[in-house]
């Protein structure tokens, strides 16, 4: 059956092409072929009919169709003896229902007799562009028919169908017009090749020597013919079953724009629009990289695509397509086969609301064309242009060589192969450039037509990442391409600017990868920016950016304006933009000094889009809680300082966010909502989450998606819901924002991650940790553990109504909550609404109960086995540190800091894992017993010892069996009644001890008691004159005190001593209970006489000793009444004086003083003890003892004291104008030349110490690649460079010639010959350094004279490499023009390319010829099999 529904796919979208918007009675048609289909001898039989139809091999119809379908602009016709008429009716019948296309336009040439001889196609650029691609992507000898099944002819007459659907009106208005950036061959978004990609399409030979390069794509014409029809038929279901829904999210993102606004506050507001109406889906991103060294074969996608494509309407004869059909045929699209090109089109971003960059790009550039008719509408503003209208006439656009390039950054052979993503990743807009190209050549042109200038201001970028990660300790080169956009602003100048609206959404999910995409948290760092710039930002992480605006896109003008601080959604109403500027606890990459503190700003509409933040009002400094706030601002402050003390620390990718609605702005501090009202400058609290419950729903946008990523599935739910997974308790905001449709969105931060597929929290953030590089520098702080589980961490989402919120939906019914305490915050009550949650004004009250006071820390002390590896070895293991973490709020115990201030760049050094315990921290469990169960008599029962403070917790170090030490069961259990009165019942409370290790532990549990008699406890009262009467109380309940009864009693006498006074002791006795049982006995002691008593003198005092570091002293006292009574006592000792402290001495006096035992009378020792103590040594010195400076290079010394208090009093340089020197420690070296300099650096400092470091100072030096040349006379170069320089950055300052008429050198150090003769080029660099180069300036061409090879002898293995050699020759002079080339004696054994790299191919030898101009080398290549 999968064979046959497999060739059923071509027939199923065979029938549906001719539907456009797939009407019922098309449904039907559809319907009926594929279900005569589902037989196999139906199947043959429609083949054979299709077959039939078929052009005959060699006739005049199978000629015209050649022609027309292949890449071919000429056929010779003579042969037939056609009329033009038989000729043109030909040409309409294999034409079919396009015969009226724009895509080709047909010419005959008769000869004498009317006869035609040659038939020529003139076919639109794009169309003629993919056929040449056909060719290109096909194999080498496949000709008309490789033996796929299906032709040349056919495939392209499939494209040709899929640009006429594009070119359809009713169409465009679900797709807009297509980019240039897929129509010009000077990008690498070719129209087929596109599409190809999209299936995740192979386009390379296995095992072919440069199988990394996109020009050796060898496909089946099969292949290429089911993925051009594949993709017709999603997009023509998605207009079908989508398309309004696509037409309503469009209107509700143009609904945000209005006429007032610039093109660049359009493009911004549908920037953030769209970040906030969709998601990315790393599921699919994920999956691919899952399954990326055991990727399913294009045949098995394209056999799934067609089987539930045909599966989708197969049902029975029925003439209309089910409920469930349609159901199904969604489902395809949302989450089966055809998801992947579904959602790399605009539907993804705007239907699906959970997709890939293609899809984020696909659909900003829909919106931008939407946005803006009077571009790409005619003026009745509702019928599309042509895009040759828009886009010019000229489909390549500007040429490579003039305007657009792909910027390379190291080798891009594999980058069209890449497959874990770039199905994820190649654009709708790889069939909309085909339809791009068509309307752009749609309307032919004579030879004297005027090209069409462009007016489009939104098109496509692609780039291909190289970059190496380490994914949960894993090092892997990361090799997915990428899209975004590129627009222009003005149509005065041809400047482009590059948006990416996909990475603003989620950088922290995609850059950082430490949280999920998070509602609010939305960076601009990738809007309006340049090519220069973003090329600079991933230098040396991509292989290159595919762009037709290389040279467009250079202007830096926005790239400081107001927005780019904004880290968040920017809100705006009538007046004013509202955004979070300057964010600090996300983690941007921005060094300490770099960072400033969150502040809510409001900034005039009416602000240039190049002003900046310097320009905007404070409305609250999150720091500071001032600025135009008038009430609530130390309320912000407390709560924003709890984030980035406190929370900052425990969860990665917190971010300040804000929202406006209604006339006020919505922000998130620690765990609470805040209103900013914007008519009273008054914040107040909404709300505030403390315990959030939540459960994963994979539908997480509510629009039919199946989203496998779990990190981004948490719905906030009621811990009653059956589905309830996770509870967490007072976790922060990560952010928050209110979408169009006023949906407030709360993502409560958790720490459950990838890494253990959100079984649990991970622990142990290392918020201090870096590791990056500076100048050249690799600075790494914060100790070994690089955070990596903690990749992808997931939000608890919460989305309720505004109108909720505000109460505009409903009146407020508030209940009063109990908050229980945390570990730093006492418990309380506040009032919140019944409904939405929403806070009562003033309404929270601390309590005053026992059981509400801050319960502490619970810490737990243990070895975190991190993800960062000991070394870069494959059997590496993982790095273990300590950790210390509580249990109840995460918090763990920092690590030590040395305080040293590093390198001379600044930033701390400190990677120190050794943690900063505090004195007597209590780490630990802490057991209790609880008695789980009873036995049926209540005598035995089972006991459980565990944490409480841990049961229940889902973190990643607790162990079950440490968490619950142990149950013990049939443990011995005892009972105690409590009631009011035992005849009528009670409670009892059953009591069991364990012993579990060498700890005893005590567990209780009560029941109800029922009646029972009373177990009396008596009461005996005992008169003056020593008799004695009893009453009784009943132990388990309070009935009264019975009446008093009298006992009988008996006495003993005994005499006084030194010690015990003489007495006499009386024994009561009664012989039975009210219950007529048990005896009882009572004692009564009375004192006859007092105590002799012990009489004590003075006394004796020791000597003076000093014992674990106090000074102590004992006193010896003898009673008088007895000698045999000595008592030795610890004197109290008492000390006066002054401590000795960093900047001076000290001294103690003690004295001692003695207590007379058991009486209150003192002596004092008359002998003193004084002691004198040193002055603090504060350690001061300089962080190093030496420092290297180069000439005039700049740094500075620190400061390393015991003495917090210390600091520099004065500092000065023993030559300062070599090395100067100023308070802040900045040490600056002058121009040094010759020899080093030594400089000494003296400082004075509080603690009154003299110290010294040595600054040397080292002269620049630099190296040229040539220190004497020849040049042709009236030739230039500009070969000469600076081969090595001793100061790093160090910079050329100028060029100079010691003779211009003979040479001339310009700023960029361009020579250019003038005259016969010798000059001296001088180079000079900033630093001072300089370097010459001779210029002999002749007539003749410079010769070579000697070429160099860099290895005579290359070994290659196959089995344990190198496979590959790059060879490099050198030419001599380095002026010399003429081309080196490389050849090879035996491609079977090596081949070498152009610029010389070499690939081994099987075992043997190889001589590789190196040639330029006449001077050969010869270089021998071994390959060896292992």
């Amino acid at each position: 059956m999968k064979k046959q529904v497999k060739n059923l796919f071509a027939l199923f979208l065979t029938a549906s092409m001719a539907v456009s918007l797939v009407p019922a009675d098309a449904f039907a048609a559809v319907h009926d072929a594929v279900k005569d289909a589902t037989t196999t001898t139906a199947y043959e039989k429609v083949e054979a009919e299709k077959k039939a139809a078929q052009p005959k091999a060699g006739s005049a119809e199978a000629a015209i169709q050649e022609a027309l379908y292949t890449n071919t602009d000429e056929v010779d016709l003579s042969k037939y003896n056609l009329t033009e008429r038989k000729a043109e009716k030909l040409t309409d019948k294999s034409l079919g229902e396009n015969k009226d296309t724009n895509l080709v336009d047909v010419t005959y040439e008769t000869d004498a007799n009317g006869k035609v001889t040659t038939m020529s196609v003139e076919k639109d650029d794009t169309y003629a562009y993919a056929l040449e691609e056909i060719d290109e992507l096909a194999a080498d000898d496949a000709g008309e028919d490789d033996g796929s099944g299906k032709t040349k002819t056919e495939v392209g007459q499939a494209y040709k169908d899929l640009m006429a659907f594009y070119e359809s009106p009713d169409n465009q208005e679900y797709l807009g017009i297509a980019t240039p950036y897929f129509t010009s061959k000077d990008s690498k978004g070719g129209p087929v090749s596109s599409l190809l990609s999209l299936m995740q399409q192979k386009i390379y030979k296995e095992g072919d020597p440069e199988e990394e390069n996109p020009a050796n794509a060898k496909v089946t014409y099969k292949d290429m013919y089911d993925v051009i029809q594949g993709y017709q038929t999603t997009l023509q279901y998605g207009i079908q079953l989508f398309g309004q829904q696509l037409l309503a999210a469009r209107d509700e993102a143009l609904a945000q724009i209005d006429d007032s606004m610039t093109r660049e506050q359009k493009l911004l507001v549908l920037n953030d629009w769209l970040g906030k109406y969709c998601t990315f889906d790393m599921g699919a991103i994920q999956k691919e990289q899952d399954k990326k060294n055991d990727t399913e074969t294009t045949e098995e996608a394209i056999q799934a695509m067609g089987e539930t494509a045909a599966i989708a309407l197969a049902d029975d004869g029925q003439q209309q397509p089910t409920e469930e059909q349609i159901a199904y045929l969604r489902n395809m699209l949302l989450n089966g086969d055809l998801k992947t090109a579904f959602e790399s089109t605009a539907f993804g971003a705007l239907v699906r609301r959970n997709t890939i960059c293609a899809g984020y790009t696909s659909a900003y550039t829909y919106l931008v064309q939407c946005a803006f008719p009077e571009i790409y509408k005619e003026a009745d503003g509702k019928t599309w242009k042509k895009a040759s209208e828009v886009n010019g006439t000229d489909s390549s656009q500007d040429k490579k060589d003039d305007n657009s390039s792909s910027e390379n950054k190291g080798d891009t052979s594999e980058t069209d192969k890449e497959e874990s993503s770039s199905a994820a990743e190649t654009e709708t807009q790889a069939a909309d450039g085909e339809d791009s190209s068509g309307d752009a050549s749609s309307e032919k042109k004579d030879e004297t037509t005027t090209e069409t200038k462009p007016t489009y201001i939104v098109d496509f970028v692609k780039i291909f990442w190289r970059s190496n990660v380490q994914m949960l300790g894993q090092s892997q080169t990361f090799r997915n391409s990428h899209y975004f956009n590129a627009v222009k602003t003005d149509d005065s100048v041809d400047n482009w600017y590059y948006v990416d609206s996909c990475y603003n959404d989620i950088y922290v999910e995609c850059m950082g990868r430490n949280r999920v995409e998070t509602d609010g948290n939305m960076t601009h760092s990738y809007f309006l920016i340049s090519h220069t710039s973003l090329a600079k930002q991933f230098d040396g992480n991509f292989d290159e950016i595919d762009t037709l605006y290389t040279d467009k896109a250079t202007d830096t003008k926005y790239e400081d304006a107001w927005f780019t601080d904004a880290q968040g959604p920017i809100s705006f109403d009538k007046d004013n933009w509202y955004y979070v500027q300057n964010t600090t606890s996300y983690s941007s990459g921005m060094s300490p000094s770099e960072q400033k503190p969150d502040q809510l700003v409001s900034l005039p509409r009416t602000a240039a889009a190049t002003a900046t933040s310097d320009s905007a009002t404070v409305l609250v400094d999150y720091e500071k809680g001032t600025g135009a706030v008038k009430e609530g601002g130390d309320f912000l402050k407390e709560s924003a300082t709890k984030d980035e003390d406190v929370n900052d620390k425990i969860y990665p990718g917190l971010t300040h966010t804000s929202a406006y609605y209604g006339g006020a702005l919505y922000l998130n501090a620690d765990n609470q909502i805040l209103k900013y009202d914007l008519s009273t400058n008054a914040i107040t609290k909404v709300k505030e989450y403390n315990e959030v419950t939540a459960k994963s729903v994979a539908d997480n946008m509510g629009t039919g998606i199946e989203n496998n990523f779990t990190g981004m599935t948490f719905k906030v739910t009621t811990k009653d819901d059956k589905d309830a997974i996770h509870t967490v308790e007072n976790h922060p905001i990560a952010g928050l924002s209110i979408d169009s449709q006023g949906n407030l969105n709360v993502d409560i931060a958790t720490n459950y991650c990838y890494v253990d597929k959100y079984q649990t929290e991970q622990t142990n953030y290392n918020s201090g940790y870096s590791n990056y590089k500076f100048q050249g520098i690799t600075i790494k702080r914060g100790g070994s553990n690089d955070n990596q589980e903690f990749m992808w961490s997931a939000d608890f989402v919460e989305s309720q109504k505004m109108s909720d919120v505000t109460g505009e939906s409903h009146t407020h019914e508030y209940e009063t909550v109990t908050v229980e305490p945390t570990c730093e915050n006492v418990g309380f009550t506040e009032e919140r609404c019944k409904t939405c949650g929403v806070v009562k004004a003033d309404s929270k009250k601390e309590s005053e109960a026992e059981d509400a006071k801050a319960t502490g820390h619970h810490y737990i002390q243990y070895k975190d086995e991190t993800y960062t590896k000991e070394s870069d070895a494959e059997d590496a293991k993982n790095i273990v540190v300590d950790a210390i973490v509580c249990t109840k709020c995460l918090k763990a115990i920092p690590r030590k800091s040395s305080g040293n201030s590093g390198s001379i760049m600044g930033g701390s050094n400190d990677n120190s894992d050794e943690l900063d315990i505090p004195d007597g921290l209590k780490t630990g469990h802490e057991y209790t017993g609880k008695i789980t169960s009873l036995s049926d008599d209540k005598k035995t029962g089972n006991v459980t010892v565990s944490c409480d403070s841990c049961v229940g917790k889902e973190l990643d170090f607790l162990d079950e069996k440490d968490v619950t030490l142990e149950t013990k069961k049939d443990v011995e259990v005892t009972s105690k009644k409590e009631a009011e009165d035992c005849e009528k019942g009670g409670k009892i409370i059953y009591t069991a001890k364990v012993t579990v290790g060498d700890n005893e532990y005590e567990a209780t549990t009560t029941e109800e008691a029922a009646a029972e008699k009373h177990v009396y406890k008596p009461k005996f009262t005992w008169a003056d004159d020593n008799t004695c009467t009893v009453t009784y109380t009943c132990e388990n309940c309070k009935i009264p005190e019975t009446e008093a009864e009298k006992c009988e009693v008996t006495s003993e006498v005994t005499e006084p001593t030194c010690t015990e006074a003489g007495k006499a002791v009386y024994v009561a006795t009664v012989k039975e209970d009210p219950n007529g049982s048990d005896e009882y006995t009572d004692t009564k002691e009375v004192k006859t006489t007092n105590a002799l008593g012990h009489d004590y003198g003075e006394p004796t005092f020791g000597e003076w000793t000093e014992k674990d570091g106090k000074m102590t002293c004992e006193a010896t006292f003898t009673c008088k009444n007895d000698a045999s009574h000595v008592e030795t006592v610890s004197c109290e000792v008492t000390s006066e004086g002054k401590d000795a402290t960093y900047t001076e001495a000290g001294s103690v006096t003690y004295t001692a003083t003695a207590t007379v035992p058991e009486g209150t009378k003192t002596y004092i020792n008359p002998v003193k003890k004084e002691v004198k103590v040193a002055q603090k040594d504060s350690k001061a010195k300089f962080a190093k003892t030496s420092y290297n400076l180069y000439s005039t290079q700049s740094g500075k010394v620190s400061l390393v004291s015991d003495y917090k208090q210390d600091g520099i009093v004065s500092i000065k340089s023993s030559n300062p104008s070599k090395v100067s020197v100023n308070t802040a420690g900045v040490i600056k070296a002058g121009v040094v030349k010759g020899k080093a300099v030594k400089v000494t650096i003296t400082a004075v400092v509080k603690s009154g110490k003299t110290i010294k470091t040595v600054v040397t100072v080292a002269p620049t030096k630099i190296t040229l690649n040539a220190t004497s040349v020849p040049l042709q006379l009236k030739k230039s170069t500009s070969v000469i460079k600076v081969a090595k320089a001793t100061l790093p950055g160090d910079q050329i300052a100028s060029w100079s010639t010691s003779n211009k008429k003979v040479v001339t050198v310009s700023k960029s150090g361009k020579i250019t010959a003038k005259k016969v003769g010798t000059a001296v080029v001088r180079i000079t660099m900033k630093s001072g350094a300089t370097a010459k180069c001779k210029v002999k300036v002749q007539k003749a061409a410079v010769k070579l004279t000697k070429i160099a090879v860099n290895s005579k002898k290359v070994n290659l293995n196959l089995k344990k490499g190198p496979k590959t050699y790059k060879l490099t020759a050198t030419k001599a002079p380095i002026t010399v023009v003429n081309k080196v080339t490389f050849t090879t004696s035996n491609k079977k054994v090596a081949v070498v390319s152009k610029s010389g790299k070499i690939r081994a191919k099987k075992a043997g030898k190889a001589v590789i010829t190196v040639k330029c101009a006449k001077k050969v080398q010869k270089v021998t290549v071994v390959v060896k099999a292992k």
